[in-house]
C-alpha cells in the first residue's frame, strides 16, 4: 500500500501545473537561446540569471536571431550590460584626446618598429607590407597605430582611425547594437553600472611606450595573417556556440589585446560582485557580457561553477 501511495504521490507531482513564476523564466531562458548565439542558465537559490555571450566584429554575413534576443531582455525583470557603461568627460578633454591620439601616429626621434619588435615578428609584419596589406612606411608607424591598421584592413574597413570600433551595420549586426537599441526603444530597466570618468583610463592607455603595446601588435599581426574569412568563421562559431573555438580564434585574440585594458569593465571586481548580488535576487535578470569575461579561463562562469551554482548551457572550455 504504501508503494501504490508514493508511486501515485509521484504521478500528481509530475502533472501538476508548473508555478507561473517558473513557467516566465523558462519563457525567458528559451527565448534566449533561440537568439542562437551563446546563452547560460544559472541557478541561484532564489533566482534564475540568464547570461549572454557576445563578440564585437560579427561578420555581416553571419546570420543570428536578433529579435529573440530583444524578446528575451523585453520579457526579463531587468538587464545587466556593462558593456553601455557610461564614460563621463569635460568638453574640453576632447581636442586633447585627439591630440595624443595623432602624436601616437608615428614613432618618436625617427625610430622604427625594428627596434621593438623581436626580429621573428618583424619579418612576418615586414611580409605583410611586402603583400600590400600595409601603407609605404610602416616602418615608422607607432605599434598601436601598425595594430590599427591591420585590424581594420583583416575586417575588411581599410586603414585610418584609432583603434577599431564597431559599426552599425544592416542585416544582423553586433549583439551590442542591437542590445543598446533595445534599452533604448523599450526603456528596459537597468542593473546600475558605475560611470566613469574617461580622461584617467584613456590616459594611462596613451602613456605607455611603445613596448607596452607590443602584445598588441603581435596579436594584430596574427590575425592579418589568418585572412579575412577568420572573422567570419569566429563569427559563425558564435552565433553555433562553439565557445571555445570563438575564444582561440586570431581575431578574438587580437581585438581583446587590443582594447584599453581600464575599459574592459564586464569582469571587473565590482562586475562579479554585481553578479553574485544578482543570484541572491528573486527578479529574473539577463546579463550580456563579451564572451571572454564570461566564459574566458577564470571568467564569470568559472567563478560561478567553483561557487558551486548549477550552470547550463553550451561548453566554454
Amino acid at each position: 500500500m504504501t508503494a501504490f501511495v508514493m508511486a501515485a504521490a509521484a504521478l500528481l507531482a509530475a502533472a501538476a501545473p508548473v508555478p507561473a513564476e517558473d513557467a516566465r523564466t523558462e519563457d525567458i531562458v528559451v527565448t534566449a537561446i533561440r537568439s542562437g548565439i551563446p546563452v547560460w542558465r544559472v541557478t541561484g537559490p532564489r533566482t534564475t540569471l540568464v547570461l549572454v555571450g557576445t563578440i564585437r566584429e560579427v561578420s555581416p554575413r553571419t546570420r543570428w536571431d536578433a529579435a529573440s534576443l530583444t524578446a528575451a531582455l523585453r520579457k526579463s525583470d531587468r538587464v545587466m550590460f556593462p558593456a553601455d557603461v557610461r564614460y563621463t568627460a569635460s568638453i574640453l578633454y576632447a581636442p586633447s584626446l585627439a591630440a595624443k591620439a595623432r602624436k601616437m601616429g608615428t614613432l618618436p626621434k625617427g625610430g622604427t618598429v625594428d627596434r621593438y619588435l623581436p626580429p621573428d615578428q618583424y619579418r612576418r609584419l615586414a611580409a605583410l607590407g611586402a603583400a600590400g596589406r600595409l601603407k609605404p612606411g610602416f616602418e615608422r608607424r607607432h605599434p598601436l597605430q601598425l595594430a590599427n591598421d591591420l585590424i581594420r584592413e583583416a575586417l575588411g574597413e581599410g586603414g585610418g582611425g584609432f583603434i577599431q570600433i564597431s559599426k552599425v551595420r544592416p542585416g544582423q549586426g553586433d549583439a551590442d547594437t542591437w542590445i543598446k537599441a533595445a534599452v533604448k526603444r523599450y526603456r528596459l530597466n537597468l542593473v546600475p553600472i558605475p560611470t566613469a570618468r574617461l580622461k584617467p583610463v584613456m590616459t594611462r592607455f596613451l602613456a605607455g611606450s611603445p613596448s607596452d603595446h607590443l602584445p598588441c601588435l603581435e596579436a594584430a599581426i596574427a590575425m592579418a595573417e589568418a585572412g579575412r574569412e577568420a572573422n567570419r568563421a569566429r563569427s559563425d562559431a558564435w552565433a553555433d556556440r562553439r565557445v571555445p573555438e570563438v575564444l582561440a580564434s586570431p581575431v578574438q585574440k587580437a581585438l581583446d589585446a587590443c582594447s584599453p585594458e581600464p575599459m574592459r569593465r564586464d569582469a571587473s571586481p565590482e562586475v562579479r560582485l554585481t553578479v553574485r548580488g544578482l543570484l541572491d535576487d528573486p527578479r529574473v535578470t539577463v546579463a550580456v557580457f563579451e564572451l571572454g569575461a564570461l566564459a574566458g579561463p577564470g571568467g564569470i562562469l568559472d567563478e560561478l561553477q567553483a561557487a558551486g551554482f548549477e550552470i547550463r548551457g553550451p561548453a566554454w572550455k
